[in-house]
């Protein structure tokens, strides 16, 4: 679908204002996930910041998935400059029956926390301590943030992981190591590598460990494979629940895209030392450079 251009986008804004809510719904309908984005964008920088209030109320009520993605999107928006204006409503759809409009209000959390740190970071760990696991998810999702140069607002940000990091719900908990942790690793390094090594030393729980070894599945294992190894070699060599096992071992084939020479050779030692079961090794695949590497 090619998307629409800005004159469509504001067509659609008078429709809002001359042809009525149902109109405006029935348009709404026919818009990618970018696309509404782009209305936010608009609405919020030509109307007020009340009016954007209003509109995302009633777009809130509405049965359409559409129009409460752009209400979401709009109380992030709002929510950047008034969180205490914000904040029910993106709760609120935090815990919507349908995952596209639950995605995008944690964005919108994750946007207002960006912009309005200081009157939104309250919000976030409670709901990170929340009895409702969306609103937990959602909170892991909005500390992925960027740009931030204070090494407080870091440390706050790993505050609401390590209080995720153990938690008993499997819809969660893939939300905290592979993505939070492993964003907040890969773009403060710095500050997230040296917690996640002391982590690796002191959390117990096999949740937790599950989440550390996570964190390196993705994009910041394959940029930091030594820290990677140097972590994922602990979890191996101090824990055998086959949970924690799993997660390490599939952070270590990512580890081997760019380093399979170093993690060959720490799967060696491992084996010599006789803390790694042939188990384990055989999840590698029998494909993997590092089995290769060893025979």
């Amino acid at each position: 679908m090619k998307s629409r251009s800005t004159e469509d986008l504001a067509q659609l804004e008078q429709l809002l204002l001359h042809g009525g809510l149902a109109k405006f719904r029935a348009a709404l309908a026919r818009l990618t996930v970018p696309e509404l984005r782009s209305l936010s964008n608009l609405l919020i920088k030509r109307r007020s910041t009340q009016a954007a209030l209003s509109i995302a109320k009633q777009l809130q009520e509405c049965p359409d998935i559409e129009a409460r993605i752009l209400a979401a999107m709009l109380l992030g928006k709002v929510g950047a400059t008034s969180w205490a204006r914000a904040k029910s409503g993106l709760e609120r759809l935090a815990d919507d029956l349908e995952w596209p409009v639950r995605e995008a209000a944690a964005c919108g959390m994750k946007e207002a926390l960006r912009e309005n740190f200081p009157s939104v970071y309250p919000s976030i760990s409670r709901w990170a301590v929340s009895k409702n696991a969306r609103h937990r998810r959602a909170a892991a999702l909005a500390v992925m943030i960027g740009r931030s140069r204070d090494p407080g607002t870091v440390a706050k940000l790993l505050h609401v992981v390590e209080l995720l990091l153990d938690d008993n719900d499997a819809y969660v908990r893939k939300s905290v190591g592979p993505f939070a942790l492993g964003y907040l690793g890969y773009t403060y390094p710095a500050a997230v590598l040296p917690r996640i090594k002391e982590w690796a030393f002191q959390k117990h729980n096999p949740r937790a460990r599950w989440n550390l070894a996570m964190a390196f599945s993705q994009a910041l294992g394959r940029r930091f494979p030594g820290d990677a190894l140097a972590v994922l070699s602990a979890l191996l060599s101090q824990d055998d629940h086959p949970v924690v096992r799993a997660a390490a071992v599939a952070s270590l084939r990512n580890v081997a895209k760019v380093a399979p020479a170093a993690v060959s050779k720490a799967i060696q030692a491992a084996v010599w030392d006789g803390w790694l079961p042939p188990a384990v090794l055989a999840r590698l695949g029998p494909n993997s450079p590092v089995r290769a590497a060893l025979n």
